[in-house]
């Protein structure tokens, strides 16, 4: 029996029949070891304005590509994408997003393990209330209120004020 040699990266994944040399051998007797790149694995962390990731935790043979797919919430935009292979620091990287609002990121000939991380931002809305009379005119205390930075979901009412005089 040959056993396989440790080969860094590699891992053993098949051989031909162990021979038996004697005088009916071959005259070039060969064993064929087989082995592969280890997997490499990309994980994906997305805070909570991201859902619907697919590409967490998936295997890719050394030199393939991978991909990571997503979504974002409702109300919220994409602040950014990193991706860190193996012990190098993160890098800033480009996700683009379809008409269906979701986003890809490739990863081209993986070498080791990857970590993308997924920044999101809550989109702030302005919210105006107008107070308007069919005849055009103003009323004291029925100014128009602004508020800044509402976000999806948030709930404001309004305030409903008695008509003036003459209004209904």
């Amino acid at each position: 029996e040959v056993s396989a040699r440790k080969v860094p990266g590699y891992t053993e994944t098949g051989r031909t029949a162990d021979i038996k040399l004697n005088k009916n051998a071959e005259a070039t007797p060969n064993i064929t070891i087989t082995y592969k790149h280890y997997e490499y694995r990309v994980t994906v962390t997305g805070d909570p304005g991201v859902t619907a990731i697919n590409g967490d935790n998936f295997a890719y043979s050394k030199g393939k590509n991978g991909s990571v797919n997503f979504k974002l919430k409702p109300g919220y935009k994409l602040a950014s994408v990193t991706d860190q292979a193996g012990t190098d620091e993160p890098k800033a990287v480009t996700a683009n997003a379809d008409a269906n609002g979701v986003y890809s990121y490739s990863i081209r000939n993986i070498q080791a393990n990857h970590h993308v991380d997924i920044k999101t931002e809550q989109i702030p809305y302005t919210l105006t209330v107008k107070y308007e009379f069919s005849d055009k005119s103003t009323h004291n205390g029925f100014d128009t209120i602004v508020k800044n930075y509402y976000f999806y979901g948030q709930d404001y009412k309004a305030e409903q004020k008695a008509a003036p005089a003459g209004y209904h």
